[in-house]
């Protein structure tokens, strides 16, 4: 099972007015990145590959998270434009998720 996790921007502004120097998904809640909460949920949902799509990276975000191996799962990158919706975003990323079941996780959530 493959998971697509999305976060654009516009969806974790605030988070921005909060930590203007750090990606909103870097954000430290319980010694943990709020980001890393959803990429522990998709592991115990059984993905075993997952990409983050964002309109932002931040080397900081790819440098904590890494290849996923510390999860034991494939971690991979996807950029986004601001005005890709869902439709564009799976047809950028449909070589990722062909052949397998798909778990998507639209939006900045806890």
């Amino acid at each position: 099972m493959k998971a697509l996790i999305i976060m654009k921007e516009a969806q974790c502004g605030w988070l921005r007015e909060i930590i203007p120097n750090q990606h909103p998904g870097m954000m430290p809640l319980c010694n943990k990145p709020l980001l890393e909460y959803l990429l522990d949920f998709t592991v115990l949902c059984g993905c075993d590959h997952i990409r983050f799509v964002m309109d932002s990276p931040d080397s900081g975000l790819e440098d904590y998270f890494g290849n996923g191996s510390r999860w034991g799962v494939a971690l991979s990158y996807s950029p986004a434009r601001t005005s890709d919706d869902l439709d564009t975003t799976l047809k950028k990323n449909s070589r990722f998720c062909e052949d397998t079941s798909l778990l998507i996780l639209d939006g900045f959530f806890f």
